[in-house]
């Protein structure tokens, strides 16, 4: 593709590239036209949608394999998806579905929006993750970045980038985003509509995606882009950072993003699921759109872990000093009554380079030599250890409408991501998934992952995505005790957060009377009321 510019003509990548190659000795990326796209025989018919709980599982297929190497979309089919049904997840989430020419931007520098990324395999291969993904019974949502594009500075791939800004983009500073050095979408424009609401329909229909999660939606919103605005920004009642003269909305951002549920909902069939990643806590997100809402089915949870992070890292959290039960408790349920919550205690934002697993905040380097189960654990250990379990299993129970783990996490990964680059010399030692700590019986990684699939069971059972999560006035939250407890789903949770003691029972009355009858859930130590003498369904002590 092409135009004519000041000097001559331009050439550039189509935009409406459907696949796209890289030649592996110049770096040179060329459009092909798709091969047979709709001539993949399926083998298998979309699970039903909503599942009666989501539990997604949210991978980045190039860091999925133990090789130290980019990993393949067969490679997720073969090797991971066993592993995901095993544990009772319900859906997969693709990290880095969109052609991306700079791997080391984990998708986010997105190239060309309608292709699959090129380097994880050709579309026929992502056709077949789905299918297996689908013969499993899970759903397969993709993340889709729409936000905002990869600036090329040869212009020779990427969206065309005219002086002027069009015919993508806003022009001047407005069309640049300083701290990601990306280009933002002028969504006033028809063709900008037409072009992301075709990525929307074309993933849908030519790789049956059931569902998409919109990456950075307050970047769509916003004119402002939430730069430079600190979190008070948007707290309390102040609805006039949302809606009065100056909250600074983009109405073209918020048409385009009541236009994509529309789309999902309406237009598409089967409909799509649709999540939000959004950071403001923007009023009417998953209002449905015929009441001027924006749509989406589950917002992301996105206070979580900062919550997690902030209070149980080494340095903020010691052995001997107490939680903080009563803020937990305050942030776990902050929650509007129309919205549902895609809850995680991490996702992939806390394991990137500059953050840290939440294993590795607890634990720091004890994970290196402390991990084995044959030798008592350091108290860093077992702190660890045990808090892993509570902040994933408080988060699930008590936050979450459908719960998010991302890919290793769920058996303590230690370390970071850290995709390669010049700067680490193109390593691709923190580019991978060390599978090995997890299938070892002897290590204490395999109890962490045997702890996630021991909640999955128990949710499985009990059903309590299904049932609204508790409100603070449902919450027993007693700071000197360090307890917590609340009833959802005909289950009692009780959590006991002291390292030093166990509590042999729940001891706030509150909670007695609110005692679920025969069925229960214990968790943290404490074992729920003598009488009824309940089933004990969950407990992170054994």
């Amino acid at each position: 593709g092409g135009w004519e510019g000041g000097g001559g003509w331009v050439v550039s990548m189509p935009a409406w590239a459907l696949e796209v190659q890289q030649d592996p000795s110049s770096y040179e990326v060329c459009a092909l036209v798709p091969r047979s796209l709709g001539g993949f025989a399926w083998q298998h018919a979309r699970p039903s949608r909503p599942p009666g709980s989501l539990r997604v599982y949210e991978v980045h297929v190039g860091i999925a394999t133990a090789r130290e190497e980019v990993g393949r979309w067969s490679d997720l089919r073969t090797d991971l998806l066993p592993r995901i049904e095993k544990l009772g997840y319900t859906a997969l989430l693709l990290l880095g579905l969109q052609e991306h020419g700079y791997y080391a931007s984990f998708g986010y520098q997105v190239t060309s929006p309608l292709a699959p990324a090129e380097r994880f395999g050709p579309p026929s291969e992502l056709q077949a993750l789905v299918d297996a993904a689908h013969g499993r019974g899970l759903l397969v949502l993709g993340e889709m970045v729409l936000a905002h594009s990869a600036s090329s500075s040869t212009g020779r791939e990427g969206l065309p980038q005219h002086a002027g800004g069009g015919p993508y983009f806003l022009p001047g500073e407005a069309g640049h985003h300083p701290g990601w050095g990306s280009r933002l979408f002028d969504y006033s424009r028809t063709e900008v509509l037409r072009l992301l609401l075709a990525t929307i329909a074309h993933f849908a229909e030519a790789y049956r995606l059931d569902g998409f999660r919109l990456d950075a939606a307050s970047t769509v919103l916003y004119r402002h882009r939430c730069l430079g605005l600190s979190p008070a920004h948007f707290c309390g009642a102040r609805y006039e950072a949302f809606f009065g003269a100056s909250s600074d909305v983009d109405e073209g951002g918020l048409t385009f993003v009541m236009l994509a549920n529309l789309l999902a909902k309406r237009a598409l069939q089967p409909p799509l699921l649709t999540v939000a990643e959004e950071s403001s806590g923007y009023p009417g997100l998953c209002a449905p759109t015929h009441a001027w809402g924006a749509g989406f089915d589950y917002r992301m949870a996105m206070g979580i872990p900062d919550l997690w992070g902030r209070e149980l890292a080494l340095a903020h959290a010691p052995a001997d000093a107490p939680l903080p039960v009563c803020e937990i408790a305050d942030e776990l349920t902050r929650a509007r009554c129309d919205e549902r919550r895609l809850a995680y205690a991490e996702c992939h934002d806390q394991s990137l380079v500059g953050d840290q697993a939440l294993a590795f905040r607890l634990m720091g380097a004890a994970m290196y030599d402390g991990m084995s189960a044959g030798a008592p654990p350091s108290p860093a250990v077992a702190r660890g250890v045990a808090l892993h379990k509570v902040s994933r299993l408080l988060t699930y129970a008590l936050a979450a409408d459908a719960y998010l783990n991302f890919v290793g996490n769920e058996f303590g990964h230690p370390e970071w991501v850290e995709l390669p680059t010049g700067d680490n010399g193109h390593s691709f030692h923190h580019a991978r998934r060390r599978w090995f700590l997890a299938d070892d019986p002897g290590l204490r990684y395999a109890q962490l992952l045997a702890f996630d699939r021991a909640m999955h069971a128990a949710e499985a059972s009990l059903r309590w995505l299904s049932s609204p999560p508790p409100t603070r006035g449902d919450v027993c939250a007693d700071h000197p005790a360090q307890q917590l407890c609340f009833c959802r789903a005909g289950a009692l949770f009780a959590f006991n957060l002291r390292h030093d003691s166990s509590a042999d029972a729940v001891t706030r009355e509150p909670c007695l009377g609110r005692a679920p009858g025969p069925r229960a859930a214990a968790e943290g130590g404490g074992a729920p009321p003598a009488a009824p003498s309940p089933r004990v369904l969950l407990n992170s002590d054994s």
